[in-house]
């Protein structure tokens, strides 16, 4: 079994983007074939135990049972339309991209590092993502 913890940061611009990021996933993510446990929510809030991270806004979980599962999931259309709504509203600095949006999702899809910037085109309100930290094991 291999799982993926994803832990994302919401725009603090947007008072929807939490809401907005658990209901599109659900949505979308939770339905793709080969996802065999799916979980997602706000961090527990405990603070008597020091060992609990509560540093994000919306953690999620999902659990394929071969590798091959997770490669079909990530390149299912429902994840790319995930991805693009997670990355909606982000640039890399300096594009020159006739289509600067294409150009960041494919960047990060592939593992990409380098400075990105918002978007002056695209309004906070349509803005829900401010960052993430992606675990895998298995």
């Amino acid at each position: 079994m291999i799982t993926r913890i994803v832990l994302y940061k919401a725009n603090p611009s947007n008072p929807f983007a939490i809401r907005a990021i658990i209901k599109k996933a659900i949505g979308l993510l939770s339905i793709i074939p080969g996802v065999m446990v799916f979980h997602i929510g706000p961090p527990s809030g405990d603070k008597n135990r020091s060992v609990v991270d509560n540093n994000y806004d919306v953690g999620m979980s999902l659990s394929f049972r071969t590798k091959k599962d997770l490669r079909q999931y990530e390149a299912s259309y429902l994840h790319k339309r995930w991805v693009g709504f997670v990355l909606n509203g982000w640039i890399l600095e300096g594009s020159t991209s006739p289509n600067p949006k294409k150009e960041f999702i494919k960047h990060i899809m592939k593992g990409g590092e380098g400075k990105w910037i918002r978007d002056p085109k695209v309004t906070e309100d349509r803005v829900v993502w401010a960052g993430e930290k992606v675990i895998q094991f298995g």
